[in-house]
């Protein structure tokens, strides 16, 4: 499974593929190549992620979710396939935050 894989995909990766190329892609294509290494971003008008550190992309989140008008705009979606332990935490994240906007692949 795709989630167990030891393959990995770092900065390299995201400067050798744009956005479009990626886009082109197949889902099993992309699930292939393996998991992030590091917190990766899309700048506005442009057109490969770049990384970033924890803390910026920690920052990033804060600064777009301080944002939104009301915290009902944020939605917060998990995959059927995440831990109990990592769901919870995630919900609480999503409560305190003020929402209960949590939808998962089973109920969207």
């Amino acid at each position: 499974a795709e989630e167990a894989t030891l393959r990995r995909v770092g900065p390299d990766f995201f400067a050798a593929h744009s956005v479009a190329d990626l886009a082109g892609r197949s889902g099993y294509w992309l699930g292939q190549q393996g998991r992030l290494t590091q917190p990766m971003h899309l700048a506005e008008g442009a057109s490969h992620y770049t990384p970033v550190s924890w803390d910026e992309a920690f920052r990033i989140v804060a600064e777009e979710l301080t944002a939104l008008g009301s915290p009902d705009e944020a939605v917060f979606y998990t995959s059927g396939r995440t831990s109990n332990e990592a769901a919870f935490l995630y919900q609480l994240f999503a409560r305190e935050f003020g929402t209960n906007n949590l939808p998962d692949c089973s109920n969207m």
